[in-house]
């Protein structure tokens, strides 16, 4: 498999418990008590957080380990044997998660998500609504050892770099496996984990395995005190995104959505505060030479949408959001731009699209993932803030599958030159496929370590009380 080293087995040298010596225990102790005293303190300001911040309220209850009837009685029909307890952050951690996940179901492993963000979780209960799926709990003891007796999964699968110290500390006592997958450390983590490296250190080896997404991420993990036979470069499992296809929902917003035959199309996708409207500027902009141009723009927090609505209003812009679009209300053809104002769409909006110029890029966010629109078969454009992403952008511009620009006039000018040169534009779109393909098949990877585990301890966590 190109590009991805061959990992150790699990199995070569099995997963010690690492050593919880007095002063580990101090280190423990003081870890809960600051956490437990930070939440006293802010607790006012937490609650009026919760009062003008709807948002906030959602999932709660399961965050304080009140597990909900309906997940209780999903968890009642979900096998004890070989459960697997996948955590995934939000939309493009679990939209990473979804080949792995469908893998592990195809296999008829049991599998059990929890998500931090509503997005995360509505997204999840809309793509897999026969699994049980919580909200990530607070790493306090209490509500981490109930949520375990609940959940009593053989595995813990983590994706990119969750750290919550409770949680592996124990499902270590229980001795549960915890698979870390798609780690990454940025250069600002790594530094302000070694100020505290004795704790991290400490935390860090509890778990078993951890697979990261370059060298340089796994190279940072040893330096960190992490026992090196527990480190793997195991690639990125957002290149095993699925190929698109024409799905049911693909024909429908192409028929909803009714877009001239030849006109080109704009996905503005994931935007934050402060972008739409240069997103608008560079749209208006581009219409004087291609009047026909559409623009799709999808704000990456449902709850600004209102925001942006009013904005586009008062511009004076024909704009219509995605959720009045319907069977018997399509698209009207003096409506240029669609505000996507829904959950789990975005990828299907890129494969309608001409290109995609990707948002939190253009203000100081870190980015967002370039291989969704690339893997769309579209080109994608995006700004000067990439730190998130930062691996793979080195390998998009480094194939020479995407663009990344300073400004939005340098972004407008590759815009123009890809839709007046057909030429240039299939040849991006076929280096993003071959950057795919050449990618792939790490969710296989991941899939035989969990098999391995699982192996080990198929009834790890399982109460027998």
């Amino acid at each position: 498999m190109s590009g991805i080293n061959t990992i150790r087995s699990v199995t070569d040298s099995p997963p010690d418990i690492p050593e919880t010596s007095v002063r580990h225990m101090l280190f423990y102790t003081l870890y809960n008590f600051i956490l437990i005293l930070a939440i006293l303190l802010l607790s006012p300001l937490w609650l009026l957080w919760m009062v003008f911040v709807p948002k906030i309220r959602v999932g709660f209850g399961e965050k304080l380990g009140l597990l909900s009837s309906p997940f209780q009685e999903q968890l009642k029909q979900t096998p004890q044997q070989n459960r697997i307890w996948i955590h995934t952050v939000s939309v493009g951690e679990l939209n990473a998660a979804k080949p792995l996940i469908q893998a592990l179901l195809h296999k008829h492993y049991p599998v059990m998500l929890s998500t931090t963000t509503a997005t995360g979780n509505e997204l999840a209960h809309k793509t897999f609504p026969d699994l049980p799926i919580l909200f990530f709990p607070f790493d306090l003891p209490w509500i981490i050892a109930k949520i375990l007796k609940a959940l009593q999964p053989s595995v813990i699968v983590i994706l990119e770099t969750e750290i919550w110290p409770n949680l592996l500390f124990q499902a270590t006592q229980q001795k549960t496996p915890v698979l870390l997958f798609n780690g990454r450390l940025s250069k600002g983590s790594f530094a302000g984990y070694s100020r505290f490296k004795p704790f991290f250190k400490w935390v860090l080896n509890h778990f078993t395995k951890l697979m990261m997404q370059s060298h340089l991420d796994a190279k940072r993990m040893i330096e960190l005190g992490v026992n090196e036979s527990k480190v793997a470069v195991g690639g990125n499992l957002k290149f095993d995104l699925a190929s698109p296809e024409e799905t049911p929902l693909l024909a429908e917003l192409k028929q909803l959505f009714q877009f001239p035959k030849n006109a080109p199309v704009i996905a503005f996708a994931s935007t934050h505060k402060g972008e739409e409207e240069l997103f608008i500027e560079l749209f208006q902009a581009l219409r004087l030479d291609f009047p026909d141009l559409k623009a799709i723009l999808a704000p990456r927090h449902p709850e600004r949408n209102k925001g942006v609505s009013a904005m586009l209003t008062g511009q004076g812009l024909h704009f219509l959001p995605r959720s009045q679009i319907t069977q018997d209300f399509p698209c009207p053809k003096e409506a240029n731009i669609i505000l996507l104002d829904t959950i789990g769409e975005l990828n299907t909006i890129f494969s309608l699209s001409t290109l995609a110029c990707m948002g939190g890029t253009f203000v100081d966010w870190g980015g967002h993932n370039p291989l969704e629109p690339i893997n769309a078969s579209i080109p994608v454009v995006f700004g000067p803030s990439m730190e998130n992403f930062k691996e793979i952008t080195e390998r998009v511009l480094e194939a020479h599958a995407g663009f990344q620009v300073q400004t939005l006039a340098e972004a407008e000018q590759v815009i123009r030159e890809l839709l007046t040169r057909p030429e240039d534009y299939d040849h991006i779109v076929r280096n993003g496929q071959k950057l795919m393909t050449e990618n792939r098949g790490v969710t296989e990877t991941v899939v035989s370590c969990i098999q391995e585990v699982l192996r080990e301890n198929p009834l790890a966590g399982v109460s027998h009380g």
